[in-house]
Formats: C-alpha cells, sequence, structure tokens
C-alpha cells in the first residue's frame, strides 16, 4: 500500500479532476478559434445529456410528487435543448451492477461503505404519484442505490410516455440506460408523431453514460453535437475517438444548472493540441491518446491520485518536458504514453510512464539536484551494457533516493517500481474501457 497512491485502507487517494480542464482552459485561453466559450459558435443538430447530473438537479419546493419533479426536469432540459434547435435530444443514465470484476464496481464498492441514508429511509417503488422526500434531496434517495436505481427507471419511462405533445414532427427523444430485463441494454425513441419504439444502433451493455454517450455521438447522423456533462472524464474519452475527428462536438463542461455557462470545443482543442509548439516532436495523429493516457494516470474515477501532487502540476511538467517523456524517437527513450495495448506495445509505455513520474517528482524538488533538468540527469544514467529497462530504473530510484532526505511524510516518496507497474497497469485497463466507448458491445 504505498501511500503515495493510497490510504492507509488500500483505497485510492482521491483528487479535483477538474483541473485538468483548468489547465487546458489557461494554456489556450488566446487560441483562435477559441477552445473555450460562453456561447455556442452554432445551433447544435443533437443534444446528448448526462442523465444522472439530470437527477442531481434538487427539487424546488413548490414540488410534491415525483411527477411534479420529472416534468420540472422536462421543462429545464428537454424542452430547452429543443427550443435550441436541437433536432436529437439523448438522455442516458448510468445502469451500474451488471458487469462483475470492473473497475467502476469495485469504486462503487467502496463508496458505498461510506455513504449514509437517513435513519428511517425505506425503499419504494416510485410512482408518478408519490411523495418527494423532506430535507437533503442527496442523503434521503440519491444516496440509496436502490431508490436511485427506481427513480432512474421511473424518469425513463415517464420522459417517453410524456414528450409527445411537445415534439415536432422532425424531433425525436432518445433514453437509455433506464431499462431492465430483457431490454437492459436497448436504447428507446419516440419521434414527434410516432409512439416510441427501440433502436439497436444505440444499444449498448456498457454501464456508464461517460463512455455510452459516444456511441450515440457515433451513430447519430447529426454532424453538430452538443454534449451536457460537466464530468471531466466524458471529453477525455472522446477524445481519441473516431467521431470526435469526423463531426463537430462541443461539452458543456460547466454544471447543468450553472449560471456560468462554458463550452469546450473538442475540435478546437484537437487543433490547439496539433498546434502547440511544446508538442511540435510529437506524432499530432498520437496527441489524442497521449493527453487521454496523461488524465488517467494522473488520476481519475477508477485511478488513485498521486498525494500532493494535482492535475495542473502533472500538465504543466508534461507540456515542458513533453518530447523527452513521450516522443519516443530516440533509442534512449521509447515509447509513448499512447502505447497502452496490454497484448503488445505495453511495456515500451510503461517506460514513458516512469519518465513522466519521474520528471514530475525531479521538478517538485528540483533544488536537491545538480543537474539542471529531467532528461540531463537521465544521460547520466546512459551507461554501457545496461538495458534501456534498467537506465529507466536507475533513474527514478536515483531522484527516490535524492528526495527521501527532503520529505517529511511516506506520501510523498514516489512508490516502489512494482507499485508503478501496478498503476500502469490498472490505467491501461482502463484506457482499454475507454477505447470502446463507441462500441455496441464492450469487452
Amino acid at each position: 500500500l504505498p501511500l503515495a497512491i493510497s490510504d492507509s485502507d488500500g483505497n485510492p487517494i482521491k483528487g479535483q479532476k477538474s483541473y485538468s480542464t483548468k489547465a487546458l482552459e489557461a494554456r489556450y485561453k488566446t487560441t483562435t478559434p477559441p477552445v473555450f466559450t460562453t456561447s455556442l459558435p452554432w445551433k447544435p443538430q443533437c443534444s446528448i445529456v448526462e442523465g444522472m447530473f439530470l437527477i442531481n438537479t434538487t427539487p424546488l419546493r413548490i414540488h410534491t410528487t415525483l411527477a411534479d419533479y420529472a416534468g420540472f426536469l422536462r421543462r429545464r432540459y428537454l424542452l430547452t435543448e429543443f427550443n435550441r434547435g436541437s433536432e436529437e435530444v439523448h438522455i442516458i443514465f448510468d445502469n451500474y451492477g451488471r458487469l462483475q470484476n470492473t473497475p467502476k464496481y469495485f469504486e462503487h464498492v467502496r463508496r458505498d461503505a461510506v455513504c449514509k441514508v437517513t435513519t428511517n429511509h425505506c425503499c419504494d417503488n416510485l410512482q408518478a404519484t408519490t411523495v418527494l422526500p423532506k430535507g437533503n434531496w442527496q442523503q434521503n434517495l440519491l444516496n440509496c442505490r436502490v431508490c436511485k436505481r427506481n427513480l432512474v427507471k421511473f424518469l425513463g419511462k415517464f420522459l417517453l410516455d410524456h414528450i409527445q405533445p411537445h415534439l415536432q414532427p422532425q424531433q425525436s427523444l432518445y433514453v437509455a440506460g433506464c431499462f431492465d430485463g430483457a431490454i437492459v441494454d436497448t436504447a428507446w425513441f419516440v419521434r414527434g408523431g410516432s409512439s416510441a419504439q427501440p433502436d439497436p444502433s444505440f444499444s449498448c451493455n456498457a454501464e456508464e453514460t461517460d463512455t455510452r454517450l459516444w456511441l450515440h455521438a457515433k451513430q447519430t447522423k447529426k454532424t453538430r453535437i452538443l454534449i451536457l456533462s460537466p464530468d471531466t472524464d466524458v471529453y477525455h474519452v472522446g477524445l481519441p475517438l473516431e467521431c470526435t475527428i469526423q463531426k463537430q462536438i462541443i461539452v458543456q463542461v460547466s454544471a447543468l444548472s450553472s449560471r456560468q455557462i462554458k463550452f469546450l470545443n473538442l475540435t478546437e482543442l484537437l487543433s490547439a493540441l496539433q498546434r502547440d509548439p511544446d508538442l511540435a516532436g510529437i506524432d499530432s495523429v498520437l496527441l489524442p491518446q497521449i493527453l487521454q493516457t496523461l488524465y488517467v494516470v494522473s488520476g481519475c474515477d477508477y485511478i488513485s491520485f498521486f498525494s500532493r501532487i494535482g492535475k495542473a502540476t502533472f500538465m504543466r511538467y508534461f507540456f515542458q518536458y513533453a518530447s523527452f517523456v513521450t516522443a519516443g524517437d530516440q533509442t534512449s527513450t521509447p515509447g509513448t504514453l499512447a502505447n497502452t495495448n496490454l497484448n503488445s506495445d505495453y511495456n515500451t509505455g510503461f517506460l514513458a510512464f516512469v519518465r513522466l513520474i519521474g520528471t514530475v517528482y525531479f521538478k517538485k524538488h528540483a533544488s536537491g539536484f545538480v543537474t539542471p533538468s529531467p532528461q540531463a540527469h537521465f544521460k547520466n544514467f546512459s551507461i554501457p551494457g545496461l538495458t534501456v529497462e534498467q537506465q529507466h530504473s536507475n533513474w527514478i530510484e536515483d531522484i527516490r533516493q535524492n528526495i527521501s532526505y527532503r520529505v517529511k511524510f511516506e506520501n510523498e516518496m514516489i512508490p516502489s517500481d512494482e507499485a508503478l507497474k501496478l498503476h500502469w497497469t490498472r490505467s491501461c485497463w482502463i484506457i482499454h474501457m475507454w477505447r470502446q466507448a463507441d462500441y455496441n458491445t464492450m469487452l
């Protein structure tokens, strides 16, 4: 249990994922066309809404029943998107617990251990006439996984059954992730003037919205797509996918109820990465994959953060030493952060990961080293007869020994080589899942 990447109980360390967005916004704030905006450059043809953020919207005091609340969500989110110009609105909910031994399954076991509901809480089958619980919406209902699932199932059916009077003939509502039984993977839709029916092209066994929504982005015929989700994972999942390159996709990265609306234009982000002078030595085709890997290894929902090192720090030093970390164009520094295929180039990717970790810790304790930079320090270990793997191991061990005299707490130390290898393996596992986000069947 290396304390740099786990607490004393073995749980992963958590940090602020949104700092990745803030770091990108600061870096590309002056690009033209802009990467981040407060308004849309075009009217969306398709809006994809992460359903779990709908139910985190607290009911108003005037809402007494579940039907009141569902009607409020319909007006506030669905009708707003149709009025904005979207011909399709997709509402996608999470559907956890169907697949065992997945990263999210273990994460839910951990979260459920600390979630609390009110003492007198009782699970009910939710109906339109169900009276809303008083007090804390999260604690009274959403912290209970059974009630949360019942709410999702009710909302999905309610929206399909009650959207028809508001639809024009060319408008459609898609709903997914809120069904059970034989139709658990099915996406259903209702178009203006017709009844609800399934659409197999949008069916998927993915449990999480942040991956499943990318199948919807791929399968829709629309080319201007707005994704409403403040989850930082979402746009990192989509970065390397073909639909991100082939279509115009914008993600609303501010909270759905936020008064400060902020949009991230993925098309312009990819363009900004390709024009970034600090990334000039890296194959531009690999840049989306590399940025995704950087995000995962520095901490996400399933992967531990590094103690006392936030995402902004990782990103700052990555861009400063990107060619050394991940260019992979020298025999002494093989591999890139894009080498995450567990069946082939996994080991060379791990070497790039070691260079990233060594660079971050070297820079954090730069005053303790005589050499001016991590790559100059790395060259000191280019000794005839040593393999590339041995050179990397000796280099990171030297950094580990140097900072051991400077830190006060164990969680400030670099994890062992074995712990780093396990961290990299878990990260590759997550990336393997994310790369299947636009598949109908995830393996």
